[in-house]
C-alpha cells in the first residue's frame, strides 16, 4: 500500500509538473510574441491556437465586449469561428467587464446544467461545446476554453487556466501600457517637429521671401517674373507649412466644429500678423457641407499669409456668411493696397482654384474706404454679390 500510495503521489507531481510548464510555454510564447511589436489581437490569436493544440481543447476563444454595439464579440478563435456574438447578459459578458483579477479566476459552464440561463446555453451552441471554462482578462476582454468532444474539464486543468487567465491579463495590461507609452513619445515627437517648423524653418522661409520681395522690383523682364513666382511659390509652402503644425498641434482637428477651426485658424495667423484680426461669423458655420469646410480653412490660411507677407496692415477683417451649402469669405485690410499690374503669384492661382471647384470665385479689389484690399472668396453659390 506505501508503494502504491508513493507512486500516486509521483505521478500526481510529474502531473502538476507538466501543467506548470504548459503554463510557463505559453505565457512565454504570449509574451515574446508581444515583446516583439506584434499587434495584440494577433498575439492572442496565436495563443489561442497554442493552448488549443497543446491541451486538446474542442476551442479556445477571447471575446471581446464592443461599446458600439453593446453587445460580446469573438476578438479571436483558434479556429475559424469569425466575428461570432453571444447574447449580452450571460456569464461571457460578466467576465469581459470584469477585472483580470476577480476571484475566482475561472467560471465553468455545462450544457447538462438544468439551471444554465438562455445566454450562456445559446454561447456553447455557438461554440459547439458541452462544457466550458470562462476567465476574464481585464480590458473588456475574457478567455474561453471547450472542452474536447465527450470530455470534461478536469480540477487541475481547471485551476491551470485559471493561473493562465490572470497571468494573460496582466500581459495585456502591460501590451496597453506599452502602446500608450509608444502614443505618448509619438505625441512628444510632433510637438518637438511642430515647434522646429515654427521657430526656425518657417522663419527662414519668411525671411528669405522678404529679401526675395525687396529685390524684384531691382530686376526687369523675364528675370522678374521668374523671382515673383519664386516668392509666389515661397509664399504657398509657408502657407502649408503652417497647415501642418497645425495638425500636428490638433491631430484630429477634423473632427472639430467648422467654427472652433475658423477661431483657432485667425488666432494661429495673429503671430505673423503682429496683432489679431476682427471675426464676424454670421449663419449656421458648422452646418455646411464637409468639402465647404475642408476648403475654407485653406483659403482663409493663404488670404492671411498674403496680408502678413505683403500688406503691411494694422487692422484686418475677417467675416464669414454662410447660408446651407454657400459660403461667402471676406477678409479687409487697410494695408499699402494691391498692385493691379504685379504678376499674380501661385497662392491666389490656388485660391482661385479652390473656389471655382466648389462652384465658387476670387477677386482681389481695392479698398476705397481706408485703402488697403478687399479679399472676396465664394463658393457653393453662382454669384459674388
Amino acid at each position: 500500500l506505501a508503494h502504491i500510495v508513493d507512486i500516486t503521489a509521483r505521478k500526481g507531481a510529474e502531473r502538476a509538473r507538466e501543467r506548470f510548464e504548459l503554463q510557463i510555454e505559453l505565457l512565454s510564447r504570449l509574451r515574446l510574441r508581444l515583446l516583439q511589436g506584434e499587434r495584440l489581437r494577433d498575439a492572442l490569436g496565436s495563443f489561442c491556437v497554442d493552448a488549443r493544440e497543446r491541451t486538446g481543447a474542442r476551442r479556445v476563444v477571447v471575446f471581446e465586449h464592443n461599446p458600439a454595439i453593446d453587445q460580446v464579440v469573438v476578438a479571436v478563435s483558434s479556429d475559424d469561428l469569425g466575428e461570432a456574438r453571444v447574447p449580452g447578459g450571460g456569464t461571457i459578458e460578466q467576465a469581459t467587464t470584469a477585472t483580470a483579477d476577480v476571484e475566482p479566476g475561472s467560471v465553468r459552464l455545462r450544457s447538462a446544467d438544468p439551471e444554465l440561463t438562455y445566454e450562456d446555453r445559446k454561447a456553447l451552441e455557438i461554440l459547439e461545446a458541452d462544457e466550458l471554462l470562462v476567465a476574464p482578462l481585464g480590458e473588456a476582454l475574457a478567455i474561453a476554453v471547450a472542452a474536447p468532444e465527450r470530455a470534461t474539464i478536469s480540477p487541475a486543468d481547471e485551476a491551470l487556466f485559471g493561473r493562465v487567465a490572470v497571468e494573460v491579463g496582466e500581459a495585456v495590461e502591460l501590451a496597453h501600457a506599452r502602446i500608450e507609452r509608444q502614443r505618448f513619445d509619438v505625441l512628444e515627437d510632433r510637438e518637438r517637429i511642430a515647434t522646429d517648423l515654427h521657430d526656425v524653418v518657417i522663419q527662414r522661409l519668411f525671411a528669405a521671401g522678404m529679401r526675395l520681395q525687396a529685390a524684384v522690383p531691382l530686376v526687369s523682364g523675364p528675370a522678374r517674373e521668374r523671382l515673383a513666382s519664386v516668392v509666389g511659390e515661397l509664399d504657398t509652402t509657408i502657407a502649408e507649412i503652417r497647415d501642418t503644425i497645425f495638425s500636428i498641434h490638433h491631430p484630429e482637428r477634423d473632427e472639430l466644429p467648422l467654427t472652433t477651426r475658423v477661431h483657432e485658424t485667425v488666432q494661429a495667423n495673429a503671430d505673423y500678423l503682429g496683432f489679431a484680426p476682427h471675426l464676424d461669423v454670421s449663419g449656421p458655420l458648422d452646418d455646411v457641407g464637409e468639402e465647404l469646410g475642408d476648403q475654407l480653412i485653406p483659403a482663409l490660411t493663404e488670404i492671411l499669409s498674403n496680408v502678413a507677407r505683403h500688406a503691411e496692415a494694422t487692422t484686418v477683417r475677417v467675416a464669414i456668411e454662410c447660408s446651407g451649402d454657400s459660403l461667402v469669405l471676406e477678409v479687409v485690410d487697410d494695408g499699402i493696397g494691391i498692385d493691379p499690374d504685379a504678376p499674380r503669384g501661385n497662392g491666389l492661382g490656388n485660391l482661385a482654384h479652390r473656389a471655382l471647384v466648389l462652384g465658387g470665385g476670387f477677386v482681389a479689389t481695392a479698398n476705397p474706404e481706408v485703402g488697403g484690399t478687399v479679399v472676396r472668396w465664394w463658393a457653393g453659390t453662382d454669384s459674388s454679390d
